[in-house]
This record gives structure tokens, sequence and C-alpha cells, in this order.
């Protein structure tokens, strides 16, 4: 099968049973912003290193996406509207970085995921999880800014997407709107963040927790006492 070592196409089509595997600190970026910028029809995708997507993530039912755990990043960077039809793959490090004025990103179907990373996004810009399903993220980081608070938002307003966060979350300036986040940890997203309503396990307007100490070092101590006389 072709591996990939560092690489920049426009469009990527895996189909007829083939293989394209990215080895570990290789990337791979597709920069088409077209309606197709990976196209896995019954093909074999092996991702050990990092693949930059512009465009959507088209994924049969019948392909096979292997994220490897040692090193596996897939970000989505485009500039216009993306969407991730996975069919259900998981991911081991996915970073949202659209920055799109008219939909941002839209994941069409449940997934798993280890870490969740959106950051760098813009005002205008969403994050759409698909009404009913679920994304279930072991640490989810969620970083926007004064003035580009990251929006995450179901695909049916009134309607649920859940999200499943089962270790840590950072969360910071961000608009939720019908995320269920029942299932899992609490998702503390802080005082500079705003609750679009409908939310389940889902704080506002607090700081996040202070850490709690568990030990402390020193690497030297200095002492004196006073003479006797």
């Amino acid at each position: 099968s072709p591996s990939v070592t560092n690489t920049s196409v426009g469009n990527v089509v895996i189909q007829n049973g083939g293989k394209l595997r990215i080895d570990i600190g290789a990337t791979l970026t597709a920069v088409s912003t077209g309606t197709t910028g990976l196209n896995n029809i019954g093909g074999t995708f092996v991702d050990s290193g990092t693949f930059v997507l512009a465009g959507n993530w088209i994924q049969t039912s019948t392909a096979i996406f292997t994220a490897s755990a040692t090193g596996s990043t897939v970000t989505f960077n485009g500039v216009s509207s993306q969407t991730v039809s996975n069919n259900g793959k998981s991911f081991v490090t996915l970073i949202a970085s659209n920055t799109s004025n008219n939909g941002g990103l839209v994941f069409l179907s449940s997934f798993s995921v280890t870490s969740f990373i959106a950051q760098n996004m813009i005002a205008q810009s969403t994050i759409t999880f698909t009404a009913g399903s679920t994304m279930t993220v072991t640490n989810l980081t969620l970083i926007g800014s004064s003035g580009n608070r990251i929006n995450v938002r179901s695909s049916a307003g009134g309607s649920y997407a859940f999200i499943n966060n089962t270790s840590t979350n950072n969360v910071v300036y961000v608009d939720a709107n019908d995320s269920n986040a029942g299932a899992g940890k609490t998702i503390r997203a802080g005082g500079n963040s705003l609750d679009g309503g409908h939310n389940i396990n889902w704080t506002f307007g607090e700081p996040a927790p202070a850490p709690t100490i568990t030990a402390v070092y020193a690497s030297s101590v200095t002492a004196s006492w006073p003479s006797v006389s």
C-alpha cells in the first residue's frame, strides 16, 4: 500500500480496495475546499501521522479507517463549510479549526475520539452535531476567545445532540445550545461562555475549579538557628 511522508494534494480518493497509509511523523494535506476532500469508497486508510483536510470527509460503511494511537491527528481547517461523514469510525486526536462564516464543521454521525480540540475558529463558525447522535470523547478542549466564541449546536433546534465526556474538559468562550452532556462529566464552560439554552450537564458563569494540590516537592531547604549564649 502507498505510504505518505509529507505531501500536499488537492483531494484524496480511496476506492476499489485501495490502501493509503500516513506514516508516523508524516503529514498529508488535502487543500481542496470542494465537495470532496477525502472520499473513502471501500478502501483502507491507516493514519499514524497528521492528516489536514480543508474539504469534506466521506467514508462509506464498507470503508476502513484506522487511527493509530501512536500519533494519529486529523485537522479540519476549511474556510468553507465542512461535513464529516465517517460512519462511526473512531479518531485519536481531532482538531477543529474551521473558519467558515457559513456552516462551519458538521458531524453527520456518532463517533468516538480520544482528544477533541477546537481552536482558532472565528465568531461565525459553528460545530454542529447531528440531532440524536453522540460524540464520546475522553478529553474535550474548546478554546474560543473574546469576540470569537465557539458555537456548539445540534442540527435540529430543540433536539439534543449528545456529548459523553468521560475524563477531562477545558472549555472557555463557548456558546452552547441543545447539547446534552448528561452521560459523562459536567462540562464547565466558565464565566466567559454563553448558555444558549436547552443544555444538560453544562455549567456557565462560574470559574473553572481550582486545582487540587496532592504533593509539594522542594529541591533545597535553607534553615538557620540563633546562637546559644
